[in-house]
């Protein structure tokens, strides 16, 4: 893998990384995993790819994407604590996106959601109140950058485009499983200083800063508007977990 030299804002040398790296497997902790399989299977649409001793693991297609530990008992973190804000995933279009949200909200589970200019989001939490967004990014080219910071926002989504996707379907007979091509798209987590996150993530493993909002910076590889976001909304301060 070829890397170039950076200089990066804490005026250390490192490295960029190769465009081509993604993020790979998230790994979420849970009181039920039965519980928690008929979530991701049934309402999410992964697909179970093996099972045993406590642990799963899911994806779509032959991608992994998921895997869960189940651990009794264990309580749900303040939300003051640093540690996962969303796994994100991103379906391949957005046909494939309106319908899993028809479906979820056939299923009555509650949703979130913004249009961010490169991407829809849809915002959701597991039983276990894991944060998750199921997502569909927009073409690159339709992607507004000024310099090397990536437009983003939090607008309303255009509802009536947004379904005219799959209108005149029959939602409720359709298989709930996702598409092949659906895959982990980003990671945001609650950090406690986006200062020494961002010498963490940008200063010395080499990503790429793409945006900053009001408490939050985005970082990524490759041009792509972010791999990793992290953002002190809440746990500015806040104790690791």
């Amino acid at each position: 893998m070829q890397t170039l030299p950076v200089q990066s804002q804490s005026s250390q040398i490192t490295v960029a990384l190769h465009p081509a790296n993604e993020v790979g497997v998230v790994t979420l902790k849970v009181v039920d995993l039965r519980r928690s399989l008929d979530f991701y299977t049934q309402k999410i649409g992964l697909k179970l790819f093996k099972q045993g001793e406590g642990r799963a693991l899911l994806g779509a297609g032959s991608r992994p994407i998921l895997a869960l530990v189940e651990i009794p008992g264990a309580p749900n973190p303040p939300e003051s604590a640093t540690g996962l804000y969303h796994a994100a995933i991103v379906l391949p279009d957005r046909r494939a996106l309106a319908l899993k949200i028809a479906q979820l909200s056939g299923a009555k589970v509650p949703l979130g959601y913004a249009d961010h200019l490169v991407s829809e989001a849809f915002y959701l939490s597991d039983p276990d109140q894991n944060g998750l967004e199921l997502y569909r990014d927009r073409p690159r080219n339709e992607w507004a950058w000024d310099g090397v910071r990536v437009r983003m926002a939090s607008d309303p989504i255009d509802f009536d485009s947004f379904f005219a996707e799959i209108k005149g379907e029959n939602v409720a007979g359709t298989d709930t499983a996702v598409p092949g091509g659906t895959k982990l798209g980003h990671m945001h987590l609650r950090v406690a200083d986006n200062g020494l996150a961002e010498q963490f993530y940008h200063g010395m493993l080499g990503f790429d800063v793409t945006a900053r909002l009001p408490g939050a910076l985005f970082v990524s590889a490759g041009g792509y508007h972010h791999h990793i976001g992290m953002n002190t909304w809440q746990s500015l301060g806040g104790e690791k977990i």
